[in-house]
């Protein structure tokens, strides 16, 4: 349980919608720095593996800000399940992968999305 809470602090979730924005690089030490531009592309293209209703294993959307010189890759990795108490979620592992400008790294970091009964997605 300490693990999924440490995982969940490294992310940053600002709403429980499929509209929030996430950062899954925020608070990694070494972590390039994203700006909010984009985080919000990064995020829309997770969103847009999360609309799919049945996107295809190793499916993937890439984002590129011509402004910050930021880009990266989201990735469908698998489905998953995650149960809450009495209540079993149906999950969506996605994979973030970006590039900041003037790095030769990429950084890699992964999150399962959990369906909610009201149809948004969050962080689980």
């Amino acid at each position: 349980m300490t693990s999924r809470l440490a995982l969940l602090a490294a992310f940053l979730l600002l709403a429980g919608s499929a509209q929030a924005q996430i950062n899954p690089f925020n608070g990694h030490k070494g972590a390039p720095r994203l700006a909010d531009s984009d985080v919000t592309l990064l995020d829309q293209t997770g969103q847009k593996l999360l609309g799919d209703t049945k996107p295809a294993k190793g499916a993937s959307e890439t984002w590129q800000n011509d402004a910050t010189g930021a880009a990266g890759t989201v990735a469908y990795v698998g489905p998953t399940t995650r149960k809450v108490g009495t209540t079993k979620y149906a999950c969506r592992r996605l994979r973030y992968e970006v590039t900041v400008k003037d790095s030769k790294t990429t950084r890699t970091a992964r999150a399962a999305w959990c369906q909610q009964p009201d149809g948004t997605w969050q962080i689980n």
